[in-house]
């Protein structure tokens, strides 16, 4: 079975940090208190609409858009958590289509990543990523 989750806006960042912390099910509106700024660097750009998936300790950053009503990306930024000073890498290969506000997923080492929209609209296309 292959289920997407979608990422909106890189909340991934927070949201592992709650797994890792095990305040992931606090209630709806309780402010976070284990969580700063200085947890982990700001990306390389700044965009909306990105999805993410956690790939052997590592955040893949993929796609997303400039502004509200920018251009899309096919690009793809690395947070390695496994490094003792993480920073995010954007020196890896692209994804074969622009797009932004999609789904992904990882399934036997491949990123899978499905619908959302780029710069002529909506999309329902799915393709494959290979992080290596």
């Amino acid at each position: 079975m292959l289920m997407f989750v979608y990422g909106f806006y890189a909340v991934c960042l927070c949201w592992l940090t709650e797994c890792q912390t095990g305040t992931f099910g606090r209630p709806i509106g309780t402010p976070r208190q284990d969580v700063t700024k200085g947890d982990c660097p700001d990306t390389n750009n700044a965009w909306g609409g990105p999805s993410a998936v956690n790939y052997n300790q590592q955040i893949l950053l993929i796609g997303g858009i400039q502004g509200w009503f920018g251009h899309c990306y096919n690009s793809v930024e690395m947070l390695d958590l496994n490094d003792e000073n993480p920073k995010w890498d954007s020196n890896l290969s692209s994804m074969g289509e622009n797009r932004s506000a999609f789904a992904s997923t990882l399934l036997n080492g491949l990123v899978y990543c499905a619908g959302g929209s780029n710069d002529n609209g909506r999309l329902s296309s799915c393709e494959s990523y290979n992080p290596e």
